[in-house]
């Protein structure tokens, strides 16, 4: 059977930052004035102890103009394979600070800024997670199926996953 586990504060920010970690890529939603979302994958940079993710991008793109006009962002993460799946609500900030920057910093991330670390166009997005929800059923997924198909031929309900609602503010 399903459980059903609401986490608050320090639980919750380490769900978030295990399941970001795993998963890493998501599709980050912003939301201009009298639009609709916005949405485009994005890869994870960094995520904190405290449930804060940040994300390498250019100053110049959409996205930074969406979140000067409406700080408010969602973010939405899926891992089928393992049958993971985070949905955050969070507030983003940014920043051109070089040690932010250097700290955000990957190998991969000069795909996208040729000139390294120093690249004039970078920025870090910070998202600092409000609250959210999660489903994981903590197995992969041939495992889940088998035990769907046993479900089936033993007429028992199926599901042994966790999810629950994520609150990182008082």
């Amino acid at each position: 059977m399903e459980t059903i586990k609401d986490l608050d504060a320090s639980q919750a920010a380490k769900k978030l930052k295990d399941m970001v970690e795993d998963i890493r890529v998501c599709m980050f939603f912003t939301c201009q004035r009298d639009q609709q979302e916005q949405g485009r994958p994005m890869s994870v940079a960094k995520t904190d102890d405290q449930g804060n993710i940040r994300f390498l991008a250019d100053k110049n793109s959409a996205k930074i103009e969406a979140i000067q006009e409406d700080n408010k962002v969602h973010l939405v993460f899926s891992h089928p394979g393992k049958e993971m799946y985070l949905d955050v609500y969070g507030d983003a900030s940014l920043s051109t600070d070089q040690e932010e920057i250097e700290a955000a910093w990957s190998s991969l991330a000069k795909a996208w800024f040729p000139e390294g670390k120093t690249d004039p166009n970078i920025c870090v997005i910070k998202i600092k997670a409000q609250e959210g929800k999660y489903w994981d059923t903590q197995h992969g997924k041939m495992l889940e199926f088998i035990k769907v198909i046993s479900a089936a031929i033993t007429g028992t309900k199926q599901g042994d996953g966790v999810r629950g609602a994520i609150t990182l503010t008082n």
